[in-house]
């Protein structure tokens, strides 16, 4: 079993003088007891997605993380470019991510290498607040749609938008 753990607020890191922390833990599902754990910068705060041999997790420091399912080593880690609050999705090798500053991703997740992205915030010419996973359906020429749901802010107001992107 995997749980994520970490300080702060949802979308604030812990202040001076806590130190922001987080960590992944791996515990045995009959006793409870811990089996390892990864510690990262700051928070994890959403459930990771899982394959065979991975787990792929956010955290609030801005990068999003592959550990091995067995032993809790780092396989990847790469720089989304904001803090991740929200779960991963994995579809047929990719693994999408929404970071709440407005860039989602497309990671490859036997690399971690970002091989699409989509700037809400330029799109939309808006300051967006992304704290939705997404959902991705594969369609059947091979391209994905991406669905999540985002607040843009200007300085007159803000709306909740649900996108649905295609990569």
């Amino acid at each position: 079993m995997l749980c994520g753990l970490g300080n702060g607020r949802l979308m604030q890191s812990a202040r001076p003088p806590d130190k922001p922390a987080g960590a992944l833990f791996c515990l045995d599902r009959q006793t409870g007891e811990p089996q390892w754990h990864y510690d990262v910068a700051d928070g994890v705060l959403a459930k990771p997605a899982l394959d065979a041999e991975r787990a792929y997790f956010g955290c609030r420091d801005g990068y999003c993380y592959a550990i091995d399912r067995k032993n809790g080593r780092l396989c990847w880690k790469a720089n989304v470019g904001g803090a991740v609050v929200t779960s991963p999705c994995l579809c047929d090798g990719y693994l999408y991510v929404v970071p709440s500053a407005g860039r989602v991703c497309r990671l490859d997740a036997a690399t971690g290498d970002v091989n699409w992205s989509f700037d809400v915030g330029e799109y939309s010419q808006t300051k967006p607040r992304l704290v939705s996973s997404p959902t991705v359906i594969r369609e059947a020429d091979g391209h994905h749609l991406i669905f999540f749901g985002a607040e843009l802010r200007n300085p007159a107001a803000s709306a909740a938008v649900v996108y649905c992107l295609r990569d």
